[in-house]
């Protein structure tokens, strides 16, 4: 016999959950794979681009332009705050640079 509609509706609904983050700059809500992940390594600021996840603490950002300006303002302090760490001067062009290919659902 089947499992019957209730059982196949809770893995459904099971399937649709994803993690939910913050943009540290707009502080806009957003499913984790849609968001640019930045984490510490060896004391600095690193764009976490690829598939794979870092370890360690991390901050996210929705890849818009103004997001990622926003974050860089005031010499970072969003970032600082959120990685409790420096950010190095290079971090923003690289996010540039990686923001458009990486920001999937912004």
């Amino acid at each position: 016999m089947g499992r019957g509609p209730r059982v196949a509706r809770r893995a459904a609904r099971a399937a649709e959950r994803r993690p939910v983050r913050a943009c540290v700059a707009c502080r806009a809500r957003r499913a984790q794979p849609d968001l640019l992940r930045l984490t510490v390594d060896d004391g600095r600021a690193v764009v976490d681009a690829g598939g794979s996840r870092r370890p360690g603490r991390g901050a996210y950002l929705c890849g818009d332009t103004t997001c990622v300006e926003r974050a860089f303002a005031r010499d970072a302090l969003l970032l600082r705050r959120a990685l409790r760490t420096t950010v190095a001067a290079t971090v923003p062009d690289e996010l540039r640079r990686v923001a458009p290919t990486a920001s999937r659902g912004a």
